[in-house]
C-alpha cells in the first residue's frame, strides 16, 4: 500500500463554493478511495490563510516536515493556488519533495512533478496564480484606500472608541479615563511612567483588559490623533503582497488625513498642549526629563551610586507626596531601603542655607543672578570668543585659496561679527546687587524661588547607610550631613538630627523593619511584584508568607509589637502584612474592630485585604454582619473587599441569610477589585445556598461583568454538579 497525503487551502472569499474546506476534504476522501492501492494518510488543512506565503500556514509546514521523515510517497492538491500562490515557494517546495521520493499531484491542472516536463508546466501555472494574487491584492488595496478617503475607519476598538463596521462612537467609561490620561500629562505635568504606576496601583484595566500599564503605550495614547477628532490612515503599508508584512509609513505611501472627522474626547487646545509637552520632554536627556522636580538628577545612593527616581504617593487623608527612591532599588538590584521625602529633601537643603554666614558674595551673587536671570559665566564666553576667532581666520584662508567667493566671505563675516558684539555684551552686563540679609527668609519660603535655587545650589543628596543623608552645595566646599542620632560635626561636615529617613511613624531602620529584611529573598520579591500590580515595587521587600508568620508569632503581645500597630501609616508591604497578622490575634472584639478601622485605609493591595481574618470574629455572629454593612459602604475598595470578605468567609453557612445577598449585589462595584470579591462572592453562594444566589443570575440583578465571572468561577468549582454548570454556562450575558 502506498501512503497518500492531501493538501487543501480554503480562501475565506471562496468558503460557499467549491473550494470550502468541507467540500475539498470530500473530495480527495473519494480520489483516494478510487485508487485501491492507495492507504490515506492525513489530510492536511489551513482554514482561512493566504496562499502567498507558507510561513503562517501550520499544517502545510507540518506536512513538509513529515515528508522528511518518510511518512507518505505521494501528495495530492487540487490545484496550483491552493498549493501556493508564490512562484519561488511552489518551485522550491516541489523540488525538495521531489528530493525526498515525494511526488505532488495537482489534480486539476493535471501535473505530477515525477514528470520530466512538471516544472516547466508548473512554472507557468504559479506565475498565473501568482498574477492573480498581484491583481486582487492592487484591487482590494485600491478598495480600502477609496474606503479610506470617504472616512470610513479600519482598525479595531481602542480605549475611548469603538469601532464597528467602520465607524468610530465614543465609549463613555474609555473616554472619562483617556480625558483624565491628557488632563495627568498637560496639566498636571505628571510623566507617563508615572502615570502607568498610578493607573496600576488604582487597578485600572487597559482596553484589552490588561492590568499593566506601560510608558510605551501611554506616549502612544498621547499622540493619537484620533482623541482630538482627526483621522490618519495608511500608517503602514505592506510593500509585498507575497510576504503581507507590514512597515511603518515614513512617506513611502500616501498617508489620507481627515481633520474633525468624528466627535473628539479631548479638546484641540490640550491635545496641542500635551503635543508640545511631549516634544519638549523628548529633546531631554534621561536625567533632565523630570523637569518639573528641583532634584532630579541630584540624589543618589551612597551604597550602588544609582540615581534616585521619583515616586507620588497618596496618603489616606488624601494628601500626595513626592518620595525619592533608588532606581536600582526598583529594579531589584540594590538593596537600600532608604526613601527620602521630597519636602525632607528640601528642608535639609533650606538648614543648609540658614547655617551658612551670608556675608559670603559669591553665595549671596548667585541667588540674586539666579532671580533676575542666570548670571554669565565669564570663562564659558571667553572660550566662545576664542572658537569664533579661529573660525573667522579659517574663513580668511578659504577665501584665499578659492574655496569661497567674496561674497560668501562678507556675509559669513558679518555673522560672526555679529555673535562677537553680542557675547562682549554679556560680558560686560552689570552684576547684580547683593540680596539683603533680611530678604533671605522671604525668598527659601517662596515656592518658585526654592525650586530654582534647589536646581542652581543643590550639588548633590548622598542617601547612605546608618540612616545618613549627605547634602553637597555647589561652588562650595561644606558638605551636611543629617542622620538620625547626637548631632556631630568635624571640619567641613555639619550633622544635624532631623529624622529626615522617615518610616510611616519612625525611621526606615526601625528593628523590625530590619528584621524584615533580614528576611529578604529578592526573587521572590520579583514574584510578589508581578502578583500585585497596585503595589509600587519599591516598597517590596521579599519575604516569604512562612517567614513572615513566624516573626508575628515571636512578635505577638510584646511592647515592640503594640508600638509597631500604632505607628501608622507604614511604607513597606510586608509591614502592612505584619500588622494584619498581629491585628488577627487580638482576642476582644470591639479591640479588633476598632484596629481593624485604623488600618484599614491604609491597605493598598489585595493579598494584604484577604489575609485580614481575625480571630476574635468567630465568636461574635450576630454582631458582625451590621459591621460588615457598614465597611461595604465605604469609599476605600480594600475596606469594600474585606467586608465582602466577612460575608463569604462566615455568612454563607449556618448562618446564612438571603439579605446578605441584596448587601453584596447593590455593593458599590467601579473597582475591578471590588467587582472580584463580589463575583466570587456569589459563586461560592451558588455551591452553598443555590436557591438563594441562583435569581441573582436568572434575573440578571448583577452587572454583566460580575454576572460573567460569577459563572466563570462557579463552573470552575468541583462542587457544582455537572447539570449545574451546564444550566450556569447558558445564562452568560454577551
Amino acid at each position: 500500500m502506498i501512503s497518500v497525503a492531501s493538501y487543501c487551502r480554503v480562501s475565506t472569499d471562496k468558503e460557499d463554493q467549491a473550494n470550502s474546506f468541507a467540500a475539498q476534504q470530500r473530495y480527495f476522501s473519494q480520489y483516494i478511495r478510487q485508487h485501491p492501492k492507495w492507504e490515506l494518510y492525513r489530510i492536511y488543512a489551513d482554514e482561512g490563510i493566504t496562499g502567498t506565503s507558507t510561513k503562517r500556514r501550520a499544517a502545510f509546514q507540518r506536512m513538509i516536515q513529515d515528508a522528511q521523515d518518510g511518512k507518505f510517497r505521494i501528495i495530492l492538491t487540487k490545484e496550483v493556488s491552493r498549493f501556493s500562490r508564490n512562484l519561488l515557494d511552489t518551485i522550491a517546495y516541489t523540488r525538495k519533495l521531489k528530493a525526498l521520493g515525494v511526488s505532488v499531484l495537482f489534480l486539476t491542472d493535471g501535473i505530477n512533478t515525477m514528470d520530466p516536463d512538471a516544472e516547466l508546466r508548473l512554472s507557468i501555472m504559479a506565475s498565473i496564480a501568482q498574477e492573480e494574487s498581484r491583481r486582487t491584492s492592487a484591487r482590494v488595496k485600491w478598495g480600502q484606500t477609496r474606503q479610506m478617503e470617504r472616512g470610513v475607519v479600519f482598525g479595531r476598538s481602542m480605549l475611548g472608541y469603538d469601532v464597528k463596521d467602520g465607524v468610530l462612537s465614543i465609549n463613555p467609561e474609555g473616554a472619562r479615563l483617556v480625558q483624565r490620561i491628557f488632563h495627568l500629562y498637560g496639566a498636571e505635568k505628571l510623566g507617563t511612567t508615572q502615570i502607568a504606576r498610578m493607573l496600576e496601583q488604582e487597578g485600572v484595566r487597559t482596553c484589552s483588559g490588561n492590568s499593566h500599564w506601560s510608558s510605551s503605550y501611554l506616549v502612544k495614547l498621547l499622540k493619537n490623533e484620533k482623541y482630538v477628532g482627526d483621522l490618519v490612515q495608511k500608517k503602514t503599508y505592506t510593500p509585498d503582497y507575497l510576504s503581507h508584512a507590514k512597515r511603518q509609513n515614513h512617506g513611502e505611501e500616501p498617508m489620507i488625513t481627515l481633520t474633525d472627522h468624528h466627535v473628539p474626547i479631548i479638546s484641540r487646545e490640550l491635545w496641542n498642549t500635551v503635543q508640545q509637552e511631549l516634544k519638549q520632554r523628548s529633546k531631554h536627556t534621561p536625567r533632565s526629563r523630570s523637569v518639573h522636580y528641583a532634584l532630579s538628577g541630584k540624589i543618589k545612593c551612597g551604597i550602588c551610586g544609582a540615581t534616585f527616581v521619583a515616586r507620588r504617593r497618596k496618603l489616606p487623608d488624601g494628601r500626595v507626596i513626592l518620595r525619592w527612591s533608588c532606581a536600582s532599588s526598583v529594579r531589584g538590584g540594590c538593596k537600600v531601603a532608604r526613601i527620602l521625602r521630597d519636602d525632607d529633601a528640601r528642608q535639609m537643603f533650606r538648614q543648609a542655607l540658614f547655617a551658612l554666614e551670608l556675608s559670603p558674595s559669591s553665595l549671596r551673587t548667585s541667588i540674586a543672578h539666579l532671580l533676575h536671570g542666570e548670571s554669565p559665566n565669564r570663562e564659558q564666553i571667553e572660550r566662545e570668543q576664542l572658537r569664533i576667532l579661529d573660525r573667522k581666520a579659517v574663513l580668511l584662508d578659504a577665501y584665499a585659496s578659492g574655496h569661497i567667493t567674496k561674497e560668501e566671505l562678507a556675509l559669513m563675516k558679518e555673522t560672526y561679527d555679529r555673535k562677537l558684539t553680542s557675547l562682549e555684551q554679556r560680558l560686560q552686563a552689570p552684576s547684580p546687587d547683593i540680596i539683603p540679609e533680611e530678604a533671605m527668609e522671604h525668598i527659601l519660603q517662596h515656592p518658585e524661588a526654592s525650586d530654582a535655587l534647589c536646581k542652581l545650589l543643590v550639588e548633590s543628596i548622598t542617601v547612605c547607610p546608618q540612616r545618613i543623608v549627605e547634602l553637597k552645595l555647589s561652588h562650595l566646599p561644606m558638605k551636611f550631613r543629617f542622620r538620625d542620632g547626637a548631632p556631630l560635626a568635624s571640619g567641613q561636615e555639619k550633622d544635624y538630627t532631623n529624622g529626615i529617613l522617615r518610616k510611616g511613624g519612625g525611621t526606615v531602620d526601625t528593628p523590625i523593619v530590619q528584621r524584615l529584611f533580614a528576611l529578604q529573598d529578592l526573587t521572590y520579591q520579583k514574584f510578589q511584584c508581578k502578583l500585585m500590580p497596585t503595589v509600587s515595587p519599591d516598597v517590596v521587600i521579599g519575604v516569604r508568607m512562612p517567614d513572615l508568620r513566624r516573626l508575628a508569632k515571636q512578635l505577638r503581645g510584646t511592647p515592640e509589637a503594640e508600638h509597631f500597630l500604632n505607628q501608622l501609616p507604614h511604607t513597606y508591604y510586608e509591614e502592612n502584612n505584619l500588622h494584619g497578622l498581629l491585628l488577627c490575634e487580638y482576642k476582644g472584639y470591639e479591640e479588633t474592630v476598632e484596629a481593624l478601622n485604623r488600618f484599614l485605609p491604609y491597605v493598598d493591595n489585595w493579598a494584604t485585604c484577604d489575609l485580614l481574618s481575625p480571630k476574635a470574629f468567630g465568636k461574635h455572629p450576630e454582631a458582625l454582619p451590621r459591621q460588615a454593612w457598614t465597611w461595604m459602604q465605604s469609599h476605600h475598595t480594600y475596606t469594600v473587599r474585606f467586608g465582602l470578605g466577612v460575608l463569604l468567609r462566615f455568612y454563607l453557612d449556618s448562618y446564612f441569610s438571603p439579605e446578605y445577598l441584596d448587601w453584596a449585589a447593590e455593593v458599590r462595584a467601579e473597582d475591578y477589585y471590588v467587582q472580584m470579591m463580589v463575583a466570587w462572592y456569589f459563586a461560592e453562594a451558588l455551591v452553598k445556598q443555590w436557591d438563594a444566589a441562583l435569581p441573582y443570575l436568572t434575573q440578571h440583578r448583577l452587572s454583566p461583568w460580575i454576572h460573567n465571572k460569577t459563572i466563570q468561577k462557579a463552573t470552575e468549582s468541583f462542587r457544582i454538579d455537572p447539570e449545574q454548570k451546564t444550566f450556569l454556562r447558558s445564562l452568560r450575558v454577551k
